[in-house]
């Protein structure tokens, strides 16, 4: 079902004639401070440490999709990997402003 969605989000765009732009995210576990107990904590630890499940902060998907939204869709599909390098190049950025 998620590659059906995918799939048509994209082709409504693909379709609209350029009024409309999308872009789909598709993150791993979002992690971030105060999301998650100590048992939901574990598990994703566990999972992200075990199995190898994709992990990425909700700073870096918030930070990706502002800047994506801002300045233009990277691809169609973001990717965990791309939510973290975006992200990551994104806060940086940001601090050395600050």
């Amino acid at each position: 079902m998620r590659g059906q969605v995918e799939t048509k989000v994209l082709d409504f765009a693909k379709d609209s004639g350029g009024a409309m732009e999308a872009c789909v995210a598709k993150p791993g576990m979002i992690d971030g401070p105060g999301r998650q107990g100590l048992i939901q904590r574990t598990i994703v630890n566990a999972g992200h440490s075990l199995i190898r499940f994709p992990k990425v902060d909700v700073k870096e998907v918030a930070a990706t999709l502002l800047d994506q939204a801002l300045n233009g869709f990277e691809k169609d599909t973001l990717e965990n990997e791309d939510l973290i390098r975006i992200g990551q190049k994104v806060l940086s950025a940001q601090e050395k402003s600050i």
